[in-house]
């Protein structure tokens, strides 16, 4: 997934990588801290690549949103990730958005790998990892914030649960209208993602 992105750490072990399950001639040991809990997503092999070796052991890929690209890494605010996901790099390139920064949720989305801006993955550690259209992306952005300025709160957003005053407030700013276009979203990865990142 990153060769070429990040510079690697080398090893001196041979072997298939436990995480990518690439072949490499410049591996690191397979160990692991006492905290680690994703050892369902190993695969069969002898060592970790130095590629991968280099995301695992620095923290910042656990407690932190980030973006890989051609450009290198990015490590993104909650705003910069919303840029990212309305604006997405050149292929090819890797989003990831962590919410609670508790755990390497990345693990679990090595395979998806972007090479499209129209169409790309999106991988979280709260509602796993997804493909996205970017037009409908867009679509879902802009009712967020039309939502937004008229007074519905993300918590209203995220459940598709609206009180009387919001839904008030909607229909005398004649928008009750798109509360109809909310509930086709509400539930969906994309709409969560975009709910968390909203202003």
């Amino acid at each position: 997934m990153i060769s070429g992105l990040l510079p690697p750490t080398y090893g001196n072990l041979k072997g298939e990588c436990v995480l990518c399950g690439r072949h490499t001639e410049s591996g690191h040991p397979v160990e692991f801290s006492e905290n680690f809990t994703s050892y369902n997503l190993l695969r069969e092999g002898d060592c970790i690549c130095e590629h991968c070796y280099t995301l695992l052991k620095n923290q910042e890929f656990r407690r932190r949103s980030f973006v890989l690209s051609r450009e290198g890494v990015r490590f993104l605010s909650r705003e910069e990730c919303r840029e990212v996901l309305l604006s997405p790099p050149d292929p090819p390139f890797f989003i990831y958005i962590t919410q609670s920064g508790q755990r390497q949720g990345w693990l679990s989305a090595m395979h998806c790998v972007s090479y499209s801006r129209e169409r790309f993955w999106v991988s979280t550690d709260f509602v796993g990892h997804f493909l996205v259209n970017l037009q409908e992306l867009k679509r879902m952005d802009g009712l967020i914030a039309d939502l937004r300025k008229a007074g519905v709160s993300k918590g209203a957003l995220r459940s598709g649960e609206l009180s009387a005053v919001e839904y008030r407030k909607l229909f005398e700013k004649n928008l009750s209208h798109l509360w109809n276009e909310v509930r086709a979203y509400v539930k969906t990865p994309e709409w969560e993602v975009l709910c968390y990142v909203a202003q």
